[in-house]
Order: structure tokens, then sequence, then C-alpha cells
């Protein structure tokens, strides 16, 4: 891991309350017009706008962040681009210009994508980290990691699970929590003694992996532990604990289990110091291969005790992890040609325009 990706200073970073430039999700202020990258520990003077720039590499005279993502620049850069329009919009003619009062019909915190997960628990919703990088989608990560899984020994997967790489982030939305809390009570993954949940958030791939998470003894004959193995520590993983612990909580609450808020809050929670990725583009593909690599070696029994067995930075070494990228980036090629002829098949065996109509009740609607 380089200097540059771990924190350069000790002192306590603050956060602002108002998060909704997308700036705040990278930098922590330091005081008034100072603020430190999260990414790369460098402090930047002329307050969130410079770190934006920071982040997005705009050109100029700021250094940019070695360790920011192909996506992490296409939203600031979008973030900045509309905040110029915004400025420099002028005024229709005629059109008033005093703020007009919201409709109690206006829902602020509508979405506008549009779209709904109303399909069974094995999630195959496409949620693309649009940049024309390495990174890997959503379809191509559980794809490939369902290849993988069939390769693994049974005696092996038999102790382990995984959830689909949608539903902690289908969890955190208000309208699809009790869809997702449902699939996991169906799903009785915590029968297992290791559960692996793969976590998007921040544009960024991560591992939380629950460990001997059945019936859970609070006098500790069992240890039950959390793992959030990440490939980039200079992101602050920490910053997810408050949302892990609230997930785990309502998983036990839908599934009626005993276990007290307290017993739940006392389940530690270890960020061990792992392998950490080179470039932007490698998280996903590390989440992989933590997953590959943790079922080869986990033991029996995972206590903190033996932390952090073989979880340190010497867990395997860069040449490794390059021959599984490039399987990764074999098996997605192969994927997007097979996509790409079926397509073309459907294309070739479609009726021309003319020949199409659609059927509405007693209706018929054609296409020319």
């Amino acid at each position: 891991m380089s200097t540059s990706q771990s924190a350069t200073s000790s002192e306590k970073l603050t956060v602002p309350p108002n998060m909704t430039d997308p700036g705040w999700q990278y930098g922590d202020k330091k005081g008034p017009n100072t603020v430190v990258c999260r990414l790369c520990g460098k402090k930047t003077s002329g307050g969130i706008s410079r770190l934006k720039k920071h982040i997005a590499h705009v050109k100029g005279d700021i250094t940019p962040c070695p360790n920011s993502t192909e996506e992490m620049k296409r939203v600031i850069r979008e973030y900045l681009e509309a905040s110029e329009k915004k400025k420099s919009k002028k005024p229709a003619r005629y059109v008033s210009t005093k703020r007009r009062k919201r409709s109690s019909s206006e829902d602020p915190s509508s979405s506008s994508d549009g779209i709904e997960f109303d399909s069974l628990p094995q999630v195959r919703h496409t949620r693309k980290l649009r940049n024309a990088g390495k990174k890997l989608d959503t379809d191509i990560f559980e794809s490939f990691l369902e290849d993988l899984w069939s390769k693994i020994s049974v005696e092996k997967r038999m102790s382990c699970a995984y959830f689909d790489s949608l539903w902690f982030s289908l969890y955190k939305k208000d309208h699809t929590r009790a869809k997702v809390l449902q699939w996991i009570k169906d799903k009785n993954v915590f029968s297992r003694n290791y559960t692996f949940v793969p976590i998007v958030c921040w544009n960024h791939w991560s591992l939380l992996i629950l460990c001997h998470f059945g019936e859970i003894d609070c006098l500790r004959t069992r240890s039950p532990c959390m793992l959030l193995l990440d490939s980039l520590l200079g992101a602050e993983p920490k910053r997810l604990e408050p949302g892990i612990r609230k997930f785990v909580f309502d998983v036990f609450e839908s599934e009626g289990r005993k276990e007290s808020r307290k017993c739940i809050s006392d389940i530690p929670l270890l960020i061990p110091k792992v392998p950490q990725q080179r470039n932007g583009d490698e998280c996903g593909s590390y989440v992989l291969y933590f997953i590959y690599r943790f079922v080869e070696s986990a033991p029996s029994n995972f206590t903190q005790q033996g932390y952090p067995y073989f979880l340190t930075e010497e867990w395997f070494t860069e040449d490794d992890f390059d021959n599984f990228s490039k399987e990764i980036e074999t098996f997605s090629m192969s994927k997007k040609k097979s996509v790409s002829q079926e397509m073309d098949a459907t294309k070739r065996s479609s009726p021309s325009p003319v020949q199409c109509e659609i059927h509405t009740g007693n209706n018929i609607i054609e296409i020319d």
C-alpha cells in the first residue's frame, strides 16, 4: 500500500452536515478553507471547489488525485458543469424570477430513474458503473461469481453463501428494503459459517463477510464477527459501519431472532490490512479475488484469538491477482461477444416495421 493511499494525518477530521455537494463524499473539512482528500490524504486550500477539481483531474494548478476512479471523475465533472450552467443561465422574458412555492404533490426525494425491482431474489438488474475503464459492472460481476463458485469444491462451498451484489444497495432504498429482507430470510444464509456481502457504495466495491451468524451465543462460547475487506483503505471503509450494523439488526429482526440489540451491537467489525489496489478500476476484481481466496483458506471456526489469520498485506502477490484479473477480462469479453451475437440474431429474426403491431385490448396500433 502506497503512502498516498493511507491517511496522512492522525488528527481528527470533521465532516460538514451538508452532504448535498458530491465533493463531501471524498473530503473532510480541516479548517475554515482547508479540505483533506479521503482518497489520497492531500490537503487542499480553497475549499470544496478545489477538492472537486483535485478529484476530477481538472487541468490547472491543482495536483490530480492518484486514487480517484473514472466514475468519481465523471460524477464530479458533471456536477461542476451543471453548476456553471446554473450560474450562467438567465431568466426567460416574462417569466417571474421569484421562487415558486413547491406543490404539495411534488416529492423532493422522488427518484427519476424509474427502476423497479419486482423480480425474484436472484436480481439480475444491471446497474453499470458508467465508465470506459476496466471497472466491473454488476452483470459481469454476478456472472463471473456464479462461474467461479461452480469451480470451488462442494465441500468448501457448503460452509459459505453469498448475496447478490445489489442487495445491500437495494436494502438502503426505502421502497425495496422489505423485499431484500424477505429474500435474505428465504435464502437462510446464516446456516452457513460464512456469508459474503458485496457492497457497492460511493462508486467503490468492498466485501463484508459475516462469520458464524447462526444462533449467536452471547456468552461467547461461539464468536461471531464481521470482516470488512477493502482494497482501498484510504477511502476510510469504517464509514460503512453504521449502515452495516443497521442492516444486520434489520435482518435479525425480520427473521424473528431473539438476540438483543446490545448483543448484536457487540459483534466486532474487523478491518484487516489486505493487499491494496494499484489504480482506480480494480476494486470489483479485488472483491471477487477476496471471495475466492477466502473460501479456499477459511478455517472452520474464525475467532478473534486467531485474527487476522491469513488476512494480511502479504495474503497474495500482485502476480497472483494479475493472473486472476486476466481470467475476468477473458470472461467479460466472451460474455459481451455472446450477448452481441444474440442481439444480432434477434434483429435478423425480427419482423419488419410494417409487420409490427401492438395489441391493446380491442385496439390494434400499427407501427410504420
